[in-house]
């Protein structure tokens, strides 16, 4: 395989060839193949990722096994971006019925990649799918299901979507709520509100979320509010009451299972970009009591106070971890642990004892922190984080990928497929497009603190 990257102009043929005349490939599909297959030996991550470029050009059923064949064995998530996109020009009627196969009977990531691409397929049988698998009893198909039918408007999404609420797992009520969210269903506000009431993790943002956008109304993490507007109370007598989860950043944190990501990279020991006016503003968070500002005068210093606030807030039953990265990349407890007075003090005389290196392992970070429970979909679903929190001061340099559209695009990925929100927090000069893309991309928050 070519070890140079793909001219702009071969690709964009490749990608219009592969929707208008794939039989003008068809003599040469056998060399194509016998390429890709030395293509996905690569020890090279972009020498496999440009083989699913190449074979992105050949809309037919053989290209869509191949790429299925190799996803079996693929663990970078920039390369199966690639694969989801290859798999998205697989546009013909022979290609479409793999797809839809795979959809409906596939297993592991493979089929979670598949769904995705055929969301980017809109037409009236996709959506009748994607009905089909969100109301299946594989979890994390269900999940990209319903998350997809969001793009498809089908008319039948919110008769399916409703019971989804009731489910057993967060991950599928939050990909509903989400869902339900857009489409705005009256039907919905008793549902939503029967879930939020039995619920206790990440997924309450999007039940409150959705409850906002139906309604219109404005009574936060206060179920017993909701359940009297449910029940037709007048909002004008609804006093309400709600809870505030703990914050970091501003950004209120419902997961039960959390991990923060803090750089630890020569920067942070510049000075902070704020006066002291906004400072203060800062340090006032709306949950718990205010941060002490006074002695902060470098970005580390702020960024170590706001993360103290959040493990301070945790409530009993919280499980958290602290990742800490420059060119190396440490967890401070190797795994999820319980928060307690123990590993508060551990948490707290780590972050004073810091000490910053060069380097920014954004990539490598981030793909521990969604493998805090071990790797893999599976555990990751039963046990891993359902929400991270990110926080950097300066762009990729060190790690497996370090471009920073591919960073976020990769671990976008890999996120959404898990169902983890990741909310990034970027201070002063800091990737704003990526930072901006992996909140967009999982559902979470992005907190521009440049000034």
């Amino acid at each position: 395989m070519p070890r140079r990257p793909l001219p702009l102009l071969l690709v964009v043929s490749l990608l219009v060839l592969s929707t208008t005349a794939p039989s003008a490939y068809a003599d040469g599909w056998e060399d194509m193949r016998e390429e890709f297959r030395t293509g996905m030996k690569a020890g090279d991550w972009k020498e496999r990722r440009d083989a699913f470029i190449y074979l992105s050009g050949y809309d037919r059923p053989e290209a869509v096994r191949e790429i299925l064949r190799a996803l079996d064995k693929e663990t970078n998530a920039a390369v199966e971006l690639a694969a989801l996109d290859a798999l998205a020009t697989q546009k013909s009627k022979g290609s479409r019925e793999v797809l839809f196969s795979v959809a409906r009977k596939g297993k592991g990531r493979g089929r979670l990649l598949v769904l995705n691409a055929l969301a980017r397929q809109k037409s009236l049988d996709v959506g009748d799918l994607l009905l089909e698998v969100a109301a299946g009893k594989d979890g994390p198909a269900a999940a990209q299901a319903a998350l997809a039918l969001k793009e498809q408007k089908h008319p039948d999404t919110v008769r399916v979507l409703v019971p989804l609420l009731k489910h057993k797992s967060w991950q599928i009520r939050r990909a509903a709520a989400i869902t339900l969210r857009e489409f705005r269903p009256d039907e919905a506000v008793k549902p939503l509100t029967a879930a939020l009431a039995a619920s206790h993790g990440r997924d309450r943002n999007e039940l409150i979320a959705a409850l906002l956008e139906i309604t219109g109304e404005k009574f936060g993490n206060d179920p017993a509010a909701w359940k009297k507007y449910a029940r037709g109370t007048p909002p004008e007598e609804i006093r309400a009451k709600p809870d505030l989860p703990p914050s970091a950043f501003g950004v209120p944190i419902y997961g039960q299972r959390v991990v923060i990501c803090l750089d630890n990279s020569l920067r942070m020991t510049d000075r902070h970009p704020f006066g002291d006016e906004r400072l203060r503003k800062l340090s006032d968070p709306p949950d718990g009591k205010p941060i002490s500002w006074i002695r902060v005068a470098t970005n580390g210093q702020f960024a170590q106070a706001q993360v103290k606030h959040l493990i301070r807030g945790f409530p009993k039953g919280t499980k958290f971890e602290l990742i800490l990265f420059n060119e190396t990349v440490r967890g401070v407890f190797g795994g999820l642990v319980g928060v307690s007075t123990a590993t508060r003090n551990t948490a707290f005389a780590t972050l004073d004892g810091l000490i910053t290196d060069n380097g920014i392992a954004a990539y490598t970070a981030l793909k521990q922190a969604l493998d805090v429970a071990g790797p893999g979909d599976a555990r990751a679903w039963k046990s891993g984080p359902d929400e991270i929190v990110y926080v950097t001061v300066n762009m990729p340099t060190a790690g497996e990928v370090k471009e920073a559209d591919l960073v976020a695009a990769a671990i976008g990925l890999e996120a959404r497929l898990r169902m983890v929100p990741i909310h990034t927090v970027g201070i002063h000069f800091h990737p704003y497009d990526m930072c901006r893309e992996i909140a967009a991309l999982t559902g979470g928050v992005y907190v521009d603190l440049t000034k």
